[in-house]
């Protein structure tokens, strides 16, 4: 492709701004750019070529040897090979994710297995069974595995909690080993470890470990499919809440406390009266339902500015989740102040959203003009 370009022959190229695609099998091929943020859903994906900004796929499988500019935003049920080049990020669910060409900047995932023997410029951030992380970490390789072994040259620390651990022959890391661990670390002979090792001691056998942090990818894949169907079936509500939040802010966090502190107050007085009981139960539903998917607004929002509202809310509110997601695995107090802020805030949106659908949709008063 260089010496193409640098004899001036111009490949083909497609687009300019950003394409959704629903296909059963999604190639780009070897001579082919793209010159777009691309959203896809596919049973298979092969990207050969290059796409000259962001990936966001959902699919069976992914394979990339060409080159994504961007970041690739994953969802997958089955494996995801690069051995080409991702310049930003690779993030997101899938099977397994074996990387042996370079990421240009983190790697963040959740998979069954990881198999690293490429470069990575910043950080390695997985949460799986297996771990083989190889070849370059820029930064620090960090999350949770049932096992793992390292023989990468690290940049910074190895911080993670595993059942077993091993500083495999030729690793080099360039400053500490912090693990959290029923076992020792094992350290191959010809591994070099810069700074301390470290152990903390398990707080629970890992098995109840790893089911509550299965619990917990469960519960995030259900925040993200219930989050979706919303934002579908209130396409118009849910469009008008996310304007909000953004564009109003303060009365949103306004009408967000109201809602908290108002609604069970009104469902408590439902209750006294016999009249008022199905009301209360619905109110009570009402609540619960915030209290799961509140957030969605917020969420929305800051993934669509930082898309710069392309791919619309499905795409804003899947890159608003993962990132919120993986900011609470790494800084959870953070995260959990981000969640109280975006339940407030959303909440607000919500309401404000609804009343705002309803009142554009109610006809003219008699005697007035659309």
């Amino acid at each position: 492709m260089a010496a193409l370009t640098a004899l001036g022959v111009a490949l083909p190229v497609v687009g300019a701004a950003a394409a959704v695609i629903n296909t059963g099998l999604y190639v780009v091929d070897a001579d082919t750019v793209v010159v777009e943020d691309v959203y896809v859903a596919a049973s298979s994906a092969t990207v050969e070529g290059r796409i000259e900004g962001d990936l966001v796929i959902a699919a069976g499988s992914l394979r990339i040897s060409g080159t994504v500019t961007g970041d690739v935003l994953v969802a997958v049920r089955g494996p995801v090979e690069v051995s080409g080049t991702v310049e930003g990020s690779l993030r997101g669910v899938a099977r397994s994710v074996a990387v042996t060409g370079v990421v240009g900047a983190d790697v963040a995932v959740a998979a069954l297995g990881l198999d690293l023997s490429g470069e990575v410029a910043r950080d390695v951030v997985a949460f799986g069974v297996t771990g083989d992380v190889g070849g370059t970490v820029g930064r620090d390789v960090l999350g949770r595995y049932l096992r793992l072994a390292v023989g990468a040259v690290v940049g910074n620390d190895v911080d993670v909690t595993v059942r077993s651990l091993r500083i495999a022959a030729g690793a080099k890391v360039g400053g500490d080993v912090v693990y959290q661990a029923d076992r020792s670390v094992a350290t191959d002979a010809g591994a070099a470890i810069e700074g301390q090792v470290i152990q903390i001691p398990a707080g629970a056998p890992f098995p109840v470990r790893v089911l509550l942090d299965l619990a917990l990818l469960l519960g995030f894949l259900g925040y993200l499919t219930g989050g979706l169907i919303l934002l579908w079936l209130l396409r118009r509500s849910a469009g008008n809440a996310v304007a909000v939040v953004a564009e109003r802010p303060w009365r949103a966090v306004g009408v967000g406390v109201a809602v908290g502190i108002g609604g069970p107050i009104i469902a408590v007085l439902l209750v006294a009266t016999i009249v008022g009981i199905p009301l209360a139960i619905v109110g009570v539903l009402a609540l619960a339902t915030l209290l799961l998917f509140g957030t969605v607004p917020l969420v929305t929002a800051v993934g669509l500015r930082l898309l710069s509202g392309r791919g619309g809310p499905p795409a804003g509110f899947l890159l608003g989740a993962v990132l919120w997601r993986v900011v609470a695995l790494v800084l959870p107090l953070l995260g959990a102040v981000l969640f109280v802020v975006a339940l407030v805030w959303g909440s607000g949106g919500w309401a404000m959203g609804a009343w705002r659908a309803r009142t554009l949709a109610a006809p003219p008063a008699p005697g007035t003009t659309g």
